[in-house]
């Protein structure tokens, strides 16, 4: 967690939003690809009480096309 913290502290802007753009394009793409994380007790806890009220497609596709549209945000951003 350190690390993580020193890197933002440490990277430019500019370097720092196309590193979160990979990082959320690659989790996309892994997603697209069939990868579904196994579900740990926490995350279903939490989980559980919004998945009643969700189609879970529809959330999956919406989250996928929010993530894919900050991450270009942020990329153009940085760059004009």
């Amino acid at each position: 967690m350190l690390g993580g913290a020193a890197l933002v502290a440490v990277l430019p802007a500019r370097y720092l939003a196309l590193l979160v753009a990979a990082v959320v394009v690659t989790g996309v793409a892994v997603s697209l690809r069939g990868f579904v994380p196994a579900p740990r007790r926490r995350s279903v806890l939490l989980a559980r009480p919004m998945s009643s009220r969700l189609d879970m497609r529809r959330t999956r596709a919406v989250a996928m096309v929010l993530a894919v549209a900050s991450a270009t945000v942020l990329v153009v951003q940085q760059f004009v």
